[in-house]
């Protein structure tokens, strides 16, 4: 099984696990995968996904479990329960995804940079520079931390930074999104300690009009 976790599961993902990028079979797999699946999975496979992935999902209106998906093709789309499906019109510079290093699953999860575009495309600015400083932060969600929180410290570096946001973008000028990342990246600063760190700067940089 091959899949690609986008939007806000990858979101999730990556706050909550160390640094993919930090281990050498990372690099690899990005290297040696297509950038994005054909073919979102079947309905079995969700099932097995949904349990695997429990702990990063999103419930939605009707209070159900999804799993947010990258597919690369139109007609690769697989539209059941537990599965939002997303496609990807646009080629993708190497390193788009990464390897989730998940045994007996090829998982892919999109990069930090490509995550923040993502979410950048389809939800308001100001959620989108709070998730940014969040991706752009130095701690990591961590539920057996008296405080919620873990350190990214000692091997395990912030998952992405401003300037590396900003690379990224310039490489993928003319994608869906882009001007909105642009926008949102403007409010987004490096090495907040904490969610409520990283609202706070938020909503210090924005303008009076927009909340600040």
């Amino acid at each position: 099984m091959e899949v690609c976790i986008s939007h806000w599961t990858a979101v999730r993902w990556l706050l909550r696990n160390p640094n993919v990028r930090d281990r050498p079979d990372a690099t690899a797999a990005s290297a040696a995968s297509p950038s994005v699946p054909e073919v979102a999975p079947g309905f079995e496979e969700t099932r097995e996904l949904l349990d695997a992935l429990a702990s990063y999902l999103r419930v939605d209106d009707q209070g159900e479990r999804v799993i947010d998906v990258l597919v690369l093709r139109a007609d690769g789309r697989r539209d059941h329960r537990g599965v939002t499906c997303h496609v990807c019109t646009s080629e993708l510079p190497q390193g788009s995804v990464l390897s989730m290093g998940r045994r007996g699953y090829s998982l892919l999860v999109t990069s930090p940079e490509l995550t923040f575009l993502q979410i950048a495309a389809t939800e308001d600015m100001r959620i989108a520079a709070y998730v940014g400083m969040a991706l752009c932060s130095s701690y990591r969600i961590d539920e057996f931390e008296s405080s919620g929180l873990a350190d990214r410290a000692h091997g395990d570096a912030p998952l992405t930074s401003v300037t590396q946001i900003a690379a990224y973008l310039r490489r993928v000028n003319g994608v869906h999104g882009v001007r909105a990342a642009w926008k949102a990246l403007a409010y987004v600063r490096d090495g907040a300690l904490s969610p409520p760190e990283g609202a706070i700067g938020v909503v210090a940089a924005l303008p009076y009009a927009l909340g600040g």
